[in-house]
């Protein structure tokens, strides 16, 4: 139980010293006197100094006694049931999710209002305040306002009296007025700063100032104590005193105001009347607290961080005022998790950290939480045994010396999702007033729950909306975006996440191996490397399509590559690019950090698999229907694959008809003007006119193709090197002659050429194609030329 506290150096004064002269005046007359009668009179004049003495001291005993806790107010009208076993004893209270359980909708505090008898007490005070005279009859309206404060929650202030002021025709002394016009406030400061907290450690350097003590105690006897008022009472019984209200000139109310945390002194100030009044002593008690400004300010500014932080800041600085305001030793919060039968300690106050539980997961069993947990009611125990302390408690690792500890669950619409407890080392420290003070925080408790979860929703669901815009923009800004997909997979996650190694596993269908196509790492990685696929955890993942994530301590055999590093710390997870009909390779993340990936960050991975997934497949439909097609349907010319199959076809008939073959590919120069990343419209334009103006120089036999997307070629049948050259000059002047006008600007395009004949050494297509572009290297070093290969 708590045990009253008392300053004896407040208690004693200098005034006490008399009481005690008396006192042994009146034992050396008793013992050294030898007649009776003095005798008896000594022993009279020693019983009255006693006597004095005691009343003094009591009356100070009074003044400055105080409780380091105070006074709870009622509790809620709980029915509770007692049970004593040999743990303990225990009651449970079994209607408690009347009152705090199910919580649809925050309650709203209702604004106090001032209410007239009737209407036409209302009219009547209109008019009496526009008609002024001198000799009308005003009634005061009487009230009692101590005590009375208003339900504003938005208000900046907190209402602790008001004083109604009435003017009347028959004029009044200002000095009777200001007499009739005291102060009725007292405030409570509780000067017993705990500074055991783990959290804070406040200064207890206060300093009492006692401005006059003897005016002061007689002040105390009329002063009402004014208790704190929820915010949720009703008003109405004390504004129904206020009834009988006639007609009333003017009526002002008079507020004191008292000023919020950001003082260091809390001082009582008594406002004025705007009439001018003599100077008045003032009559009250200031108290300085002095303390440290580090108590209201955050070292550490969380809020606008990771929801996470938030969400750990609010809680436990509500695990803070519990311990502070209840007698406990340490007050925490525990989560369930129902998926994996286990609660999950979120967060703690505690002036014995080293009892606490290193294991942030404890099992849902039969202890008191669970039980709690399953009954959905609040539960006390008393009287633990020792023996049975960790059986009951799990979240201590010891034998710590609780005798009392409370429960109460944390509900999420009906059903409970974690529990508010704490526990202290005196027995019967807890009662159903306490279990209403908890209840309240368990709402709060609960509503930082489902403000949590949904910021962290929305968060993760805007970190997945720009990983996915991210990559969608690497991939079509970039001009090899499509050929270098891995590359576009690696720098969007290295963007995003903090990894030490990012890479892409995929397919080379020329070496018929699965290989390392993209990697940012800090370890010696190279593209290309061959990929161990039927042994290691990549080809795993690529086999069986789903995503693997193993510590550095689960990890066995190879991850990816053979000669690979070891992983020392954090963990590998390996996620496959996939689409709906098919797998066309890997992602792997090696995170050598403490804290490990969260479950959504996972998540993204997977999305971003899911979508180069479809990336790739749809690369390769595209590229299986180019190559199908014979001709383009934008310029009419052959397709690379149509172009190369019959390049091979007429070599084959030039050697079996011993007829000159001869190759002429060309490409337009580059200038600023016509630069395709900036200006494509223009490019395209002048891609179309010279695709018109060559054909004008050749026949229907002579085939006209594409060798890549900016290279084009002209296969040449029966005619020598040296006429195609002729005719290649015609072209090339004339197109050079031609001046292009597009949206009013002007300018030319010029040609660089190579051509090469079929020779003898030719033996396959690629030397062919070889010889004529070295030709076309040579003329683009030189800009609108013509070379023959030699």
């Amino acid at each position: 139980m708590n045990k009253r506290k008392s300053n004896f150096k407040e208690i004693i004064s200098p005034i006490d010293v008399i009481p005690v002269i008396v006192i042994l005046i009146g034992l050396l007359i008793a013992l050294f006197f030898e007649d009776s009668a003095v005798r008896l009179i000594g022993v009279s004049v020693a019983v009255l100094g006693a006597v004095s003495l005691f009343m003094l001291i009591s009356q100070r005993n009074s003044d400055v006694v105080r409780n380091p806790f105070p006074k709870s107010s009622e509790g809620q009208d709980f029915e509770v049931t007692t049970t004593k076993d040999y743990s303990g004893t225990r009651r449970t209270v079994e209607n408690f999710e009347e009152s705090f359980g199910k919580d649809d909708e925050f309650p709203m505090t209702e604004t106090a209002y001032m209410k007239f008898e009737s209407d036409k007490d209302k009219t009547n005070v209109q008019s009496k305040q526009e008609t002024t005279k001198a000799t009308s009859k005003t009634y005061v309206a009487e009230s009692r306002a101590s005590g009375f404060s208003y339900n504003e929650s938005t208000s900046g202030m907190r209402i602790v009296g008001i004083t109604k002021r009435t003017h009347s025709a028959v004029s009044i002394a200002p000095e009777d007025l200001a007499k009739s016009t005291e102060l009725e406030e007292k405030i409570r400061i509780k000067e017993n700063i705990n500074n055991e907290n783990t959290y804070t450690n406040v200064a207890d350097n206060i300093e009492h100032y006692d401005v006059n003590e003897q005016e002061s105690q007689q002040e105390n006897k009329q002063i009402h104590d004014v208790e704190p008022v929820s915010q949720s009472a009703q008003t109405t019984d004390e504004f129904d005193e206020l009834e009988e209200i006639y007609e009333v000139q003017e009526m002002e109310p008079i507020i004191e105001e008292i000023d919020g945390p950001l003082n260091t002194k809390e001082e009582i100030i008594e406002e004025q009347a705007d009439i001018p009044i003599k100077q008045q002593t003032k009559k009250f008690t200031e108290k300085k607290i002095d303390l440290p400004i580090s108590v209201f300010t955050e070292i550490d500014q969380i809020l606008g961080d990771e929801p996470r932080k938030e969400f750990e800041y609010f809680l436990s600085r509500i695990l803070i005022i519990i311990r502070s305001i209840t007698d406990s030793r340490t007050a925490l919060f525990l989560l369930a998790d129902y998926d994996n039968n286990e609660f999950i300690l979120e967060a703690f106050a505690t002036n014995k950290p080293e009892l606490i539980s290193g294991k942030k997961r404890i099992p849902i069993s039969t202890d008191i939480l669970s039980q709690i947990l399953g009954n959905a009611k609040p539960e006390i125990l008393t009287d633990i045994n020792p023996s049975a302390e960790l059986d009951l408690i799990p979240y201590y690792n010891q034998y710590s010396q609780t005798m009392s500890f409370v429960g109460v669950p944390v509900f999420w619409g009906e059903h409970p999702v974690g529990v508010l407890c704490a526990d202290s080392t005196s027995n019967d420290a807890y009662s159903s007033s306490t279990v209403a003070f908890l209840g309240h925080f368990t709402k709060l408790i609960s509503a930082l729950v489902k403000s949590y979860t949904q910021k962290y929703d929305l968060l993760q669901a805007s970190k997945t909306l720009e990983a996915v815009n991210l990559f969608n923009y690497i991939a079509t800004s970039s001009k090899d975006g499509a050929e270098n997909l891995a590359e576009t997979i690696v720098d969007s996650v290295s963007r995003i996440f903090d990894y030490q190694t990012t890479g892409v596993v995929g397919f080379n269908s020329e070496k018929q191996i699965w290989e390392l196509k993209a990697v940012k790492s800090a370890f010696n990685y190279s593209v290309g490397q061959e990929i161990t696929f039927e042994d290691s955890i990549v080809g795993e993942t690529i086999t069986s399509c789903k995503t693997l994530r193993f510590t550095s301590k689960e990890v066995r055999g190879v991850r990816h590559t053979k000669f690979e590093p070891k992983l020392e710390s954090g963990e590998f997870i390996s996620i496959p690019l996939r689409s709906a009909t098919g797998v066309y390779g890997a992602m792997f993340v090696e995170n050598v950090s403490v804290n490990h990936l969260s479950d959504f960050d996972v998540t993204i991975l997977e999305i971003l698999g899911i979508h180069a997934g479809n990336a790739i497949e749809r690369m390769h439909l595209m590229e299986s229907l180019n190559r199908s097609q014979l001709l383009n349907h934008e310029t009419g010319l052959l397709n690379p694959t149509a172009f190369y199959k019959r390049i091979e076809e007429e070599m084959d008939r030039s050697r079996d008809m011993h007829n000159d073959l001869t190759l002429c590919i060309f490409k337009i120069d580059k200038y600023a003007a016509l630069d395709p990343e900036k200006h494509w419209d223009r490019y395209e334009f002048a891609q179309m006119m010279v695709i018109e103006k060559v054909k004008k120089y050749l026949k229907n036999y002579e085939k006209f193709g594409q060798i890549d997307e900016s290279t084009y070629g002209v296969l040449f049948v029966a005619k020598e090197s040296n006429q195609v050259k002729l005719i290649a000059e015609r072209a090339r002047a004339e197109i050079a002659n031609t001046v292009l006008n597009v949206d009013g600007s002007k300018f030319s395009v010029t040609l660089s050429i190579g051509i090469a004949g079929l020779s003898n050494s030719d033996h396959d297509i690629s030397s062919f194609i070889n010889n004529a572009g070295s030709a076309l290297n040579k003329a683009l070093e030189r800009t609108n030329n013509v070379h023959l290969f030699y």
